[in-house]
């Protein structure tokens, strides 16, 4: 009877560890373990969504006879006397696609090499097929880096139409061939009749991504570039910043200096 009752206390033993075990396999089916790498992933997918979001859609536009690729940009030119360092190119911040801006019309971004000689002045220029439509001459910053490209006034341009814009830095004004320039494209067009409708009284240069989003690329780009200029040390503006490049392949120009909007020569 002993042994019977000993036996019966062994059977019941195992039973519990049985089912212990098939408790554990259970929880451990329904519930799989988390790893540190995977904690690690998850917060490193958080933090991109926080902080680098904000990226350009482009619309689906036609390319026009004669328009570049990439950013549009020319290279320095080297051909006689050029005042610009070696390898170094102005690069205007437009996009390859939908290179679009409202009649609001905020201007243009260009980042300007460092120089090799002193030189006082640049110019602005936006042509169509027939000629220049706009001519403006701007005094260069001391330190190269990203820089506003002023307008006194906003020529009369007609949506949809191509237009071109180009930066020169003016080392030889007697021959302007010699002048390093950078060229790009651009069209006017309106928001989509959504985000016109969210926009209400507020411009894309203020609702940046809302219009970044919907293709318009010169006025979300400005608009941030002044943010940033009021706000230099905000880390989500700076990210932003980066994301919004890296959308159209200009992310190596992210963290070059920004010098400010230029002055009109008078």
């Amino acid at each position: 009877m002993q042994r019977h009752n000993s036996t019966m206390i062994s059977l019941g033993f195992i039973a519990s560890i049985a089912l212990i075990a098939g408790a554990s396999q259970l929880v451990t089916f329904e519930t799989p373990s988390t790893t540190p790498s995977d904690l690690k992933s998850t917060e490193e997918e958080t933090n991109a969504l926080e902080t680098g979001g904000l990226r350009f859609t482009p619309r689906d536009l036609e390319p026009t006879e004669g328009e570049t690729g990439g950013t549009g940009a020319r290279g320095t030119l080297r051909s006689g006397d050029s005042c610009v360092v070696p390898d170094e190119n102005i690069v205007l911040l437009a996009p390859p696609q939908s290179p679009l801006a409202t009649a609001m019309f905020p201007g243009f971004l260009a980042v300007l090499p460092p120089r090799s000689r002193p030189v006082d002045r640049g110019e602005l220029r936006i042509m169509d097929d027939e000629g220049t439509l706009y001519r403006a001459r701007f005094l260069l910053p001391d330190n190269p880096g990203v820089v506003q490209l002023p307008m006194s006034e906003i020529p009369e341009l007609e949506p949809g139409v191509p237009y071109e814009w180009s930066v020169m830095i003016l080392c030889d004004e007697s021959d302007y061939g010699q002048n390093p320039i950078g060229v790009g494209y651009f069209y006017l067009a309106e928001p989509t009749p959504e985000v016109r409708a969210t926009l209400g009284d507020e411009t894309c240069s203020e609702q940046i991504d809302l219009c970044a989003n919907d293709g318009i690329w010169y006025d979300p780009v400005a608009g941030l570039f002044e943010a940033r200029l009021a706000n230099p040390d905000d880390e989500t503006l700076a990210a932003d910043w980066q994301s919004l490049l890296e959308s159209v392949d200009l992310g190596d120009y992210a963290s070059k200096p920004l010098v400010g909007s230029l002055e009109l020569e008078e």
